[in-house]
C-alpha cells in the first residue's frame, strides 16, 4: 500500500471518485514552500507592534525605522525632558565604575585649578612674594596663563565627555574603552568655538551700556538711560535665547552624523522644535544645581556632571536616533 502524495490523504482519493464532478470534499491543489515571506515563520511579528506588511518594506525606506533608527536628514524630532533626567541619573550610579569616577576625576580638576587661582591671587596681595617673583605684572600673566590652560584642556576634552555619553545612550555596555574611540575631535572644537564666539557677541551687547554706564566722565543722569536698558533687555534675551538654541549643536558634531554645518543647522532645529520645554528646563536645573553646589560644598558635581552629560545625550538622541 502506498502512502497517498503530500497535499491530500485517503479520503480526499474516495470522495473525488464517488463525485467527480467536486461535489463532497474537494482538496485544494497543493503548492510547495517558497521563500516568500507569507510563508516565513515570523511573518507579521518584528518585534514590538508594527504592521504585518512590514516584510515587503523597501529596505531603503523603512528598515531604520523599524530599527528605531532615522536617517541624519531626518528633521529633528520632540524630546522628553522627564524620562532623559529619570534615565541619566539612573546610569550615573548603574555605571558608576565610570561615571561616578569620571565625576571625581573632574571633581578633582576644578579644585586644582581653583587653589591655583587662589594662589595666584594670593601672591598678588602679599607684597613680599611681589618683589620675589618680579612684581604684579608677573602674577598676572600667571594667572593668564593659568586661566588659559584651563580653558584648552576643558576645550579638548569636552568632546570625548560629550561622545562617551552618546555612546552610553547607543550602548549599555559603554565602559573605559570607549573613551577616545569615534571622536570628530576638530570638527567638534570648531562648532565648539563657533557658539562661544556668538555667545561673546550677545555678552558683549548685553553689557556694554553698563561699561559706559559706570565709565570715568559719564554723567549720572545718563548712566541708564532708557536706550542703554532696551539694548541690555535685548542682549540678555538673545543670550537666553541662543543658549537654548546652540544647546545641541556640540552634540550634533560629537556624534560624527553630521559635518559643521549641518551640526549647527540640527542642533539649531532641536533648540527650535523644543524651545519652551528646555528654556524651562535649563531655568529649574540652573536653580537646583546652585542650591546643591552650596549645601554639599560642591561635592554634588561628582554626580551632577556626569548626570548632566547623559540628560543631555539622551534628549539629543531621542531628536536625532542613531544612524549606525
Amino acid at each position: 500500500m502506498t502512502n497517498p502524495p503530500r497535499g491530500h490523504n485517503a479520503d480526499d482519493n474516495s470522495n473525488s471518485k464517488e463525485n467527480p464532478d467536486g461535489g463532497g470534499s474537494q482538496q485544494q491543489p497543493f503548492y510547495p514552500p517558497s521563500n516568500h515571506p507569507e510563508d516565513r515563520p515570523e511573518f507579521g511579528y518584528q518585534g514590538s507592534e508594527q504592521a504585518a506588511y512590514g516584510a515587503y518594506s523597501n529596505p531603503g525606506e523603512s528598515s531604520a525605522q523599524h530599527n528605531g533608527q532615522v536617517s541624519a536628514q531626518q528633521e529633528p524630532g520632540k524630546i522628553n525632558i522627564l524620562e532623559a533626567i529619570s534615565w541619566g541619573f539612573a546610569t550615573t550610579f548603574r555605571n558608576a565604575k565610570l561615571w561616578i569616577v569620571l565625576g571625581l576625576i573632574v571633581f578633582i580638576g576644578i579644585i586644582a585649578a581653583v587653589a591655583a587661582q587662589i594662589a595666584v591671587i594670593a601672591s598678588i596681595a602679599d607684597p613680599g612674594t611681589l618683589e620675589e617673583t618680579g612684581g604684579e605684572l608677573f602674577s598676572g600673566t600667571v594667572s593668564d596663563v593659568i586661566t588659559l590652560g584651563i580653558v584648552l584642556i576643558t576645550l579638548v576634552l569636552t568632546p570625548y565627555f560629550y561622545r562617551l555619553a552618546i555612546f552610553q545612550v547607543d550602548d549599555a555596555n559603554t565602559g573605559w574603552g570607549y573613551l577616545w574611540k569615534d571622536t570628530p575631535l576638530l570638527r567638534a572644537i570648531g562648532v565648539m568655538l563657533a557658539v562661544s564666539i556668538v555667545s561673546g557677541i550677545l555678552y558683549f551687547v548685553a553689557v556694554s551700556p553698563l561699561g559706559r554706564a559706570f565709565s570715568d566722565g559719564a554723567p549720572e543722569s545718563n548712566s541708564f538711560s532708557a536706550s542703554g536698558i532696551a539694548m541690555m533687555l535685548i542682549g540678555a534675551v538673545a543670550m537666553v535665547a541662543w543658549s537654548v538654541l546652540s544647546m545641541f549643536m556640540s552634540w550634533a558634531a560629537v556624534s560624527g552624523q553630521f559635518g559643521f554645518g549641518a551640526s549647527m543647522k540640527t542642533g539649531w532645529g532641536i533648540g527650535w522644535t523644543n524651545f519652551a520645554k528646555l528654556l524651562l528646563f535649563a531655568i529649574v536645573a540652573n536653580l537646583v544645581v546652585t542650591v546643591a553646589l552650596l549645601i554639599s560644598f560642591g561635592l554634588v558635581l561628582i554626580v551632577v556632571v556626569p548626570a548632566w552629560s547623559l540628560v543631555t545625550a539622551h534628549m539629543f538622541r531621542q531628536a536625532v536616533p542613531s544612524t549606525a
